[in-house]
């Protein structure tokens, strides 16, 4: 009879201690779920699709839904390509904002090299970015579009070609940038794109 209370009395210790422990654990586990953790820098998620070997951004891109990184209207004719700025880390979401430019030092160079194979330059008369990108405050990102002469892709001058523009984040208000990932290079394959370009004459 004493072994079997002893018994009954060490199980009834051991399962006390291990729900204790859990208690311990999961309070553990929850306050550092609201720790800020990682480093708050601005970059472009376009220019990391690569893995890091460069800063490529190929439309269309890979398969399936991730194809169509483009949008176009008929109506303006315009190529919208979708870029974007994110900060990274778990950090309080103030607002910030930041400059879109054009690298046309960095296109130049590309295209002289022949970085590229069947790589031409985009002018700048044939496309539009935004000044500026601001990201309220709960926001870590925002979207923002290379918008391009679409027109323009139908010019024999371009067949077969990749057009190439490259865009960077400047100036920042808010969080530093991550200069590894500043900028992105869009290349642009013309015959791929040319079948969703519909009603072009």
């Amino acid at each position: 009879m004493m072994d079997i209370k002893n018994n009954i009395m060490n199980i009834t210790v051991k399962t006390l201690f291990f729900f204790l422990i859990g208690l311990l654990l999961a309070s553990c586990e929850g306050n550092d779920a609201d720790e800020d953790y990682g480093y708050a820098y601005l970059y472009m998620p376009q220019a990391t699709t690569s893995g890091g070997l460069n800063a490529d951004y190929q439309v269309p891109s890979g398969g399936g839904e991730n194809t169509y990184n483009f949008n176009y209207d008929a109506a303006s004719q315009r190529l919208d390509i979708v870029l974007g700025v994110i900060r990274s880390g778990k950090v309080p979401a103030k607002a910030y904002s930041v400059d879109i430019i054009s690298r046309t030092d960095t296109t130049a160079y590309i295209s002289e090299q022949g970085l590229i194979e069947n790589g031409i330059v985009l002018p700048e008369g044939l496309y539009e970015l935004p000044e500026t990108v601001s990201v309220e405050a709960g926001e870590s990102s925002a979207a923002f579009y290379l918008s391009i002469d679409a027109q323009a892709l139908k010019e024999e001058a371009y067949a077969g070609k990749k057009a190439i523009v490259t865009v960077g984040l400047s100036n920042p208000k808010g969080y530093e940038i991550l200069e590894e990932y500043a900028s992105t290079v869009v290349i642009i394959d013309v015959e791929a794109i040319r079948p969703f370009l519909s009603g072009l004459e």
